[in-house]
């Protein structure tokens, strides 16, 4: 069993007794958000360089009100050993019997390990959201897999090639999705943001606090990835420089910083020391959507925090600097998410109390249409 694994999450999830969909989000590194399809949801975290890597293993009994009228639906397993032995099945026997897994990249590493830590349980089928290495499990399970994605410009090495379906949001053109290796017939878009499948269910919490006085302006504040094939130094820079101007001035403001990995964590709040009241680094999980809940602006060097943000009206800036995908030129056409460049603009960024009005979820449409393709796609395997 790979070091870190949560064993009793892993215990609980056993404990199901029902046919299961084998799902991962990796929406976030530290912060753990609030990410429900039903009740019988759990997660196993497998932490690898610091990040937490979630596993979601969802009962496809309970995803939602939605579901309650399929409760006597019965659902056969889709994976079933065939007559002789194909070669990624050699592979996964050959895994199974070694002491540790090959040395080999992160993706494939992360396969195997989730190959083999759910080896002796059956799946009917596997849904993730733009996890290369949760698609590599599936294949080397036999498992028949649905991935989505809401960046186009991520690597989609083998993505299009070993699912069976990519789900996107309908801001995807068609022409875009032919441009990146997609089939055309193996696509569907959803109707709205992947951010909506969640928020849909979200309560805030009224208990949810933070150590930071109650008349400051919270600035939650997520670094750009310096690991991600898409990373441009030029975000790194106006985060730096986003951060001294909260340190050095903003009178009344506190920066919470969400760091992605132990490293930058360190490195923040040694750099930070000498304004620990104004800079908070984060040295713990905490709910993520809570957490956005509570800030008067939300400011990124990615994507899913800064979305969430817009589709829950709290003002949301993004510092990303490489290509900006489809989704974020949406929210920013339609005035929901503001983009900063560079570190020369840092200043037009306006650090003030929001209005707090209560939280209005969005639709559920874009969690049914999940749910009806996982249902589709189901009993379609079974004819």
């Amino acid at each position: 069993m790979p070091p870190g694994l949560n064993t009793e999450a892993l215990h609980l999830e056993k404990s199901f007794d029902q046919q299961k969909i084998f799902g991962t989000n990796r929406a976030s590194d530290v912060v753990t958000p609030e990410f429900r399809l039903g009740p019988d949801y759990q997660v196993i975290s497998h932490e690898k360089a610091g990040d937490q890597i979630p596993v979601c293993v969802l009962n496809n009994m309970g995803l939602g009100s939605n579901w309650t009228s399929k409760k006597n639906l019965v659902v056969t397993v889709l994976w079933r050993a065939p007559r002789r032995r194909t070669g990624r099945q050699r592979l996964c026997r050959a895994m199974q019997r070694a002491k540790r897994p090959p040395t080999c990249g992160a993706d494939l590493q992360r396969s195997i390990y989730l190959a083999l830590i759910t080896r002796h349980q059956q799946f009917d089928i596997g849904l993730n959201h733009g996890s290369r290495s949760h698609i590599g499990a599936c294949w080397l399970r036999g498992i028949q897999c649905v991935t989505s994605y809401d960046y186009e410009y991520s690597s989609k090495f083998l993505v299009h090639q070993l699912v069976s379906l990519t789900l996107v949001p309908d801001v995807f053109e068609d022409d875009l999705m032919s441009s990146i290796g997609a089939n055309p017939a193996r696509v569907r878009k959803y109707p709205g943001l992947k951010e909506e499948l969640y928020l849909a269910s979200f309560v805030p919490a009224p208990e949810f606090n933070l150590p930071v006085p109650a008349d400051c302006i919270l600035a939650v504040i997520r670094p750009p990835s310096s690991t991600g094939h898409y990373h441009n130094p030029k975000s790194e820079i106006t985060c730096l420089a986003l951060l001294d101007q909260i340190a050095n001035g903003e009178d009344g403001v506190v920066g919470w910083v969400v760091p992605r990995t132990r490293e930058e964590e360190h490195q923040l709040a040694e750099r930070y020391a000498h304004a620990a009241d104004k800079i908070i680094i984060q040295t713990k999980a905490v709910n993520g959507l809570d957490l956005i809940w509570r800030a008067d602006l939300v400011i990124s060097g990615g994507g899913t925090m800064t979305r969430e943000a817009a589709v829950m009206g709290v003002p949301a800036y993004t510092i990303f600097a490489s290509q900006l995908g489809a989704v974020d030129r949406y929210l920013a056409d339609n005035g929901r998410l503001h983009l900063i460049h560079d570190s020369n603009q840092v200043d037009q960024i306006h650090f003030a109390r929001r209005v707090r009005n209560p939280f209005v979820p969005p639709s559920p449409k874009v969690l049914n249409f999940f749910i009806d393709v996982l249902d589709k796609e189901i009993q379609a395997d079974q004819r």
